[in-house]
């Protein structure tokens, strides 16, 4: 708070030194909010959820104008569900890949290349014991033969689903990447990934929503 909300002073103390009016309570409330927010980030990296929609409430009943409860709300809004395809082991691997990049991206913190991201979450992933290889070549076939493209899956879960792990910057030619491969390898889904934000981020690619500009034209 840096203004008296009654005076518009600028506050250098809880107590207005113009109008004296107290805001210690206040600003208590908002140092405890701040406290739970960071709190309730650290969850959602941890791959908690469900806690941190609990610290993010607590925290907004205390101060509901702070920024940095609008950006948790708003991660908490797209959770690793979003847009799933209905089969439930494609869910269950999705959500092991999600809680793994959570560990790592805890671990590790924002801010790193991918590659780091990367080589860490291929040991997380094998120390949860899901079913994966990881740098997969992805084949074509064409005229009864077959030949090697220039894509590679970071991550083939089950031999259904492709992981790939992104930079923000190149998150539209990684999703375009995806499609392909979907494609190209007939696997059940995509899942794309982006560890050095504020929280795990990811979306799905399917073959029922892979862009028209994705299939070559007959």
């Amino acid at each position: 708070m840096e203004r008296c909300p009654a005076c518009r002073a600028h506050l250098t103390d809880p107590v207005c030194p113009r109008c004296g009016s107290d805001f210690s309570t206040a600003e208590q409330a908002r140092r405890q909010a701040r406290v739970l927010l960071r709190q309730a980030l650290e969850q959602l990296q941890a791959g908690e959820p469900a806690l941190a929609r609990r610290l993010l409430q607590r925290a907004r009943q205390l101060d509901g104008e702070d920024p940095l409860g609008a950006r948790l709300a708003a991660l908490l809004a797209r959770p690793w569900q979003y847009a799933a395809p209905a089969d439930a082991r494609l869910q269950a691997l999705a959500k092991g890949v999600w809680q793994a990049a959570c560990r790592v991206r805890y671990e590790l913190g924002a801010g790193l290349r991918a590659p780091v991201y990367r080589a860490a979450l291929t040991l997380e992933l094998a120390n949860r014991s899901l079913p994966f290889r990881s740098e997969v070549a992805v084949e074509a076939e064409y005229g009864g033969g077959r030949f090697l493209t220039p894509y590679h899956i970071d991550w083939l879960l089950d031999g259904r689903l492709a992981v790939i792990l992104t930079e923000v910057d190149n998150l539209p030619r990684c999703i375009r990447d995806l499609s392909a491969i979907v494609r190209l390898a007939g696997l059940d889904a995509g899942l794309w990934l982006h560890c050095g934000g504020e929280a795990v981020e990811l979306g799905w690619v399917l073959p029922a929503t892979i862009p028209e500009e994705n299939h070559v034209a007959a």
